[in-house]
């Protein structure tokens, strides 16, 4: 906002106090047919409360602006708007949904106790302060601001909102010959602040902080974040326009040093960063190249704060390269799948510490010889569980009802991904047990070398949309049995001949599954050597029959291959995904 912009506006305001210097807030107490909602306080039930608002201006008691240059000016009963605060100090802003019929320029400003007399009446000159404001609206559009400093020590009292007919839209004269309104002030909210901006078809939002600021109606411009924040980006479906799975579609963005971005996705979706992935806050978020299909770009106060055990919703590829010093627990992070937020991952300081978490529950759901039983830790301590886990809502309930009702004692992280199983629902607590819910969980950890964790990540990660997928797991049972015999012999017995694998092979889902992971874990041009090398070399090593590894030799593996493609194709076209990558973010610091 320029300086012009703000004394024009404020030049305004005093004509419009002095036109309207006999409508006062005591005396008159006229109330505007608008009031605020409230929304309820985290975790309650109750429903949103509505505050009154008073009107200090003939456009403020309906919240019709019929002139060019009118402001409808409100103020709250302190009486309601004091205990609305003190409930929660999160509630720092004013938001207001106008609808205008012609080409408008809407500003956005706080009123503070100084700008009343003692009768409650406007003083004659408001000082200047910082407002927002939004040119060449045309339709609906959504401001908020943030306007309450915390325990409102800086005397918020109200706000002002302006309409004035844009010069771009050719009007001329303060009012329409019909008298139809310029805008109208549809809704009115008290909520957390955030800024930026977000654009769907006839409506736009843009946020601002304290100090105000402009925007143009539509316009896809950069938003500052700082420290203990995030910001949140919205894309539209990009359907068929995604590239290919070798040279796929790009978002850019830049953030001083940084510059990253997601891969194009079939399918809408929401992505997150945080402050804690960038460098040199604060530091403004801006849009570089192919931001066509990006609806929103909006900052605001970390979900990190919400708890060691609340996850946080990220792209798997970033959760790889997140930094382990911004953990909030030593032992490990927990994170959700952005796009898919029924599967929750585990990040874990090493393996032991991954152990105590899954290598019992390893032996239970997937260990030949050992399913279904829950084995002392004596029992498996010289046994190898695995270097990343995955688990369905099904085997995860299974565990933990027979743990209940056997008194089986658990130690104390297994107790603790218990509570966080129930709390995201992947698990139910019912009758004295536990049923499955909805979802995943996946571990990978810290020891893995890079590349591993990447490995890691893509094979755990596509388990995890083959448990919350049905048709996914549908698609690969049809791949599956049209596959030769020889190539499904050879990776069966792979599974049970590697004694640090030790797969059921009687469990079907289990063997659909693997052979899926396996394929999909490395990029496509990869699949032959990997299975015809280091497969193949281990299944001789192991003592898997000759003429099994023979043939995947001869055939430079050409089943897996096959699968492969297909698989890739599955992927790709659904969730812009492809082998060796279930994420869609990169960037210049991974």
């Amino acid at each position: 906002m320029t300086k012009h912009a703000q004394h024009r506006f404020f030049a305004i305001i005093v004509a419009c106090v002095l036109l309207a210097g006999s409508f006062v807030v005591s005396g008159c107490r006229a109330d505007s047919a608008l009031s605020c909602s409230v929304p309820p306080n985290p975790g309650e039930t109750t429903r949103e409360t509505l505050l009154r608002l008073r009107a200090l201006s003939p456009a403020a008691k309906k919240g019709h602006i019929t002139a060019s240059g009118t402001t409808a000016w409100f103020v709250f009963d302190r009486e309601e708007l004091s205990p609305a605060i003190s409930r929660n100090s999160s509630l720092d802003a004013i938001e207001v949904t106008l609808r205008s019929s012609v080409p408008v320029d809407v500003m956005l400003a706080p009123v503070f106790t100084g700008d009343l007399t003692k009768r409650g009446q406007l003083v004659a000159r408001p000082a200047p302060r910082a407002n927002a404001l939004i040119t060449g609206v045309s339709g609906t559009v959504t401001i908020r601001m943030r306007m309450i400093l915390p325990d409102n020590s800086g005397n918020f009292t109200g706000f002002a909102v302006e309409a004035l007919r844009s010069a771009s839209s050719g009007g001329r004269g303060t009012e329409l010959h019909d008298k139809t309104p310029y805008a109208d002030i549809t809704s009115v909210s008290l909520l957390r602040s955030e800024t930026g901006w977000e654009t769907r078809s006839d409506r736009y939002w843009a946020g601002f902080g304290r100090e105000g600021g402009s925007r143009a109606y539509g316009g896809k411009g950069p938003v500052l974040i700082d420290r203990g924040e995030q910001a949140v980006f919205s894309f539209s479906a990009s359907g068929e326009d995604i590239g290919t799975p070798l040279r796929p579609r790009r978002t850019a963005f830049s953030a001083g040093p940084v510059s990253f971005g997601w891969r194009f996705s079939p399918i809408p979706h929401s992505a997150r960063v945080y402050a804690e992935q960038l460098e040199e806050l604060p530091v403004h978020i801006t849009p570089e190249m192919g931001t066509e299909h990006l609806d929103g770009l909006r900052v605001s106060a970390s979900s990190l704060r919400d708890g060691v055990d609340s996850p946080i919703p990220l792209d798997p590829n970033a959760m790889i390269t997140w930094p382990q010093s911004a953990w909030r627990n030593p032992e490990r992070e927990l994170f959700t799948w952005d796009r898919f937020p029924s599967i929750l991952i585990f990040d874990t300081a090493d393996y032991d510490v991954q152990s105590r978490y899954f290598k019992r529950l390893a032996f239970f759901v997937e260990k030949a010889g050992y399913t279904g039983q829950l084995m002392d830790d004596d029992a498996i301590a010289h046994l190898h569980g695995y270097n990343a886990h995955d688990y369905q809502a099904e085997g995860l309930a299974a565990f933990f009802d027979k743990a209940k009702r056997e008194r089986f004692p658990l130690n104390r992280h297994e107790e603790e991904l218990r509570e966080i199983l129930v709390d995201n629902g992947i698990i139910i607590a019912g009758d004295g047990g536990y049923l499955p819910g909805t979802g995943a969980v996946l571990s990978f950890s810290r020891e893995s070398v890079s590349y591993l964790r990447y490995l890691f990540m893509a094979h755990e990660g596509f388990h995890g949309l083959y448990f919350t997928n049905t048709p996914f797991r549908e698609e690969m049972h049809r791949l599956y049995t049209a596959m030769d015999r020889r190539a499904v012999d050879f990776l069966e017995t792979y599974f049970t001949v590697v004694d640090s694998l030790g797969y059921d092979r009687s469990d079907r889902f289990l063997m659909e599954n693997e052979c899926m992971a396996y394929t999909l874990q490395q990029p496509l041009n990869r699949v032959s050597d990997y299975f015809s090398g280091i497969i193949r070399e281990r299944f001789t090593r192991y003592g898997g029959p000759v003429e099994l590894a023979d043939y995947i030799e001869q055939s430079a593996a050409v089943d897996f291959v096959a699968l492969g493609e297909d698989l890739e194709t599955y992927v790709f076209t659904r969730w812009g995904l492809a082998g060796g990558r279930v994420g869609l973010w990169y960037s210049n610091r991974d």
